[in-house]
C-alpha cells in the first residue's frame, strides 16, 4: 500500500496501514534518522488515538496533555503535515478537533478549510495593498516549496516565542 493510496482512502484497513506508517515515524530503524522535532512526536504519540473524524480532540484538550500553547499545537500540526505528508486535519466544524484523516471525506474536508483560509488571507492582503501578483507568486513558490521549511520554522519560533512571553508575564 503506497502513502498516496492510503491518503486517498482506498485501504481496506485505513486506520491499520496509517498506524503502521505513524510508528515508522515514532520509532525509526536501526540506522534511520529520527526526524520529528520533539512536540511533533509527542502530538503525533497522542493523535495516534484519534485516527478519523469521529476521533477529534480539541486543541485545549491537546495543549493541556502536551504542555503546549495553542500555537506550539498548530505549528507541530503544520510540521506533520508538511515534513511528512501526514493527514493531520483541524477541523472548525463538529466534531471539533485534531484527527489523522483516514478517508478521502475527511481529506477533502480538510483541503476546503484550508483552501477557505487561503481565500480569507488573500483578502485580507489585497486589503493591506498587495498586489493579487504578489500573492500568486507567494503560493506559487509555496507550492513549489521554497516557503515550505521557511514557513514551518517561522510558526515554531512564533510559538516558541509566545510561550516565553508567556513565562515572564
Amino acid at each position: 500500500m503506497t502513502d498516496a493510496q492510503l491518503t486517498l482512502g482506498v485501504s481496506c484497513d485505513p486506520a491499520g496501514e496509517m498506524d503502521a506508517r505513524i510508528l515508522r515515524l515514532l520509532y525509526p530503524g536501526a540506522g534511520e534518522r529520527a526526524a520529528l522535532a520533539d512536540e511533533e512526536r509527542r502530538l503525533l504519540q497522542v493523535l495516534r488515538g484519534h485516527m478519523g473524524a469521529a476521533n477529534a480532540i480539541q486543541i485545549a484538550r491537546l495543549g493541556l496533555r502536551l504542555d503546549l500553547e495553542p500555537r506550539a499545537v498548530k505549528a507541530a500540526a503544520c510540521g506533520l503535515v508538511v515534513k511528512f505528508g501526514l493527514p493531520v486535519v483541524g477541523s472548525r466544524q463538529p466534531p471539533y478537533g485534531y484527527f489523522i484523516a483516514l478517508t478521502h471525506e475527511e481529506m477533502e474536508h480538510a483541503r476546503a478549510i484550508l483552501l477557505a483560509e487561503v481565500g480569507a488571507l488573500a483578502q485580507r492582503l489585497v486589503a493591506l495593498g498587495a498586489s493579487e501578483e504578489a500573492i500568486v507568486l507567494h503560493v506559487r513558490k509555496a507550492v513549489a516549496g521554497e516557503e515550505k521549511q521557511s514557513t514551518v520554522d517561522g510558526l515554531r519560533s512564533t510559538a516558541a516565542s509566545e510561550e516565553s512571553e508567556g513565562d515572564t508575564a
